[in-house]
């Protein structure tokens, strides 16, 4: 089951004779993560299943170095010994960044994507940060979602367009998700053993015929 972790650039202005917005590029600045509930259980995903979807492996844009993938929290987000503090904003459903660290199976019920570098992006651009493969380990009888959300003022606009100072953003969202109705499938039938039928009478028993056996076993439906 790939997810596809995808970042838009829709940062713009609005036109000084009302034409409509102008558009400009950006940045995610380096040090940036990306953090991934894969099951939510509820709309604000107060809670995460972390034992439906084991994760298989990541691939990274070829095009974009110094991206990682780490299953768990963002680091930092909610571990003992000082370790940063979110606030409540930033622990909902649209703040996001900080939702996992709430989640005590977080090291399975979630991951995180974290880009070393710059990563420039230009005017409406967009840019997908890598591919999580996660495999389906049980079924869930129930609709889920996914909630994917970006850290504080991980996106900055470039080329001193905008003043006095350059605008930092971030944003998240989710997409939803169930499993289809499949019923598993049937046990395979085992072959009932070969019998000669008869009476033997002088060395001219009859038994079975040469190519007239009728035995096989019903395969298992994948």
């Amino acid at each position: 089951m790939p997810f596809y972790v995808k970042v838009h650039n829709h940062a713009s202005y609005e036109a000084l004779k009302g034409d409509g917005d102008i558009f400009v590029a950006g940045k995610i600045k380096a040090g940036s993560s990306v953090q991934v509930a894969f099951v939510c259980l509820d709309e604000d995903c107060t809670s995460a299943a972390g034992d439906v979807l084991e994760f298989q492996s990541f691939t990274a844009p070829a095009d974009v170095p110094g991206v990682t993938f780490s299953m768990g929290r963002v680091k930092g987000s909610g571990a003992a010994g000082g370790a940063k503090k979110f606030s409540s904003q930033q622990m909902t459903h649209r703040g996001g960044i900080g939702l996992c660290s709430t989640f005590a199976n977080h090291p399975t019920a979630c991951g995180h994507i974290s880009i070393a570098n710059d990563v420039l992006m230009p005017a409406q651009g967009a840019l997908i940060l890598g591919v999580v493969y996660m495999k389906a380990v049980k079924s869930l009888g129930q609709k889920f979602s996914a909630h994917v959300a970006g850290s504080n003022n991980m996106f900055e606009t470039v080329g001193g367009i905008c003043k006095p100072a350059e605008l930092a953003a971030s944003g998240s969202g989710t997409i939803g998700a169930y499993f289809k109705g499949i019923a598993p499938p049937p046990k395979p039938v085992a072959a009932a053993p070969l019998a000669a039928k008869g009476t033997a009478k002088k060395g001219k028993g009859k038994g079975l015929k040469k190519g007239k056996s009728k035995a096989a076993a019903t395969p298992a439906r994948t």
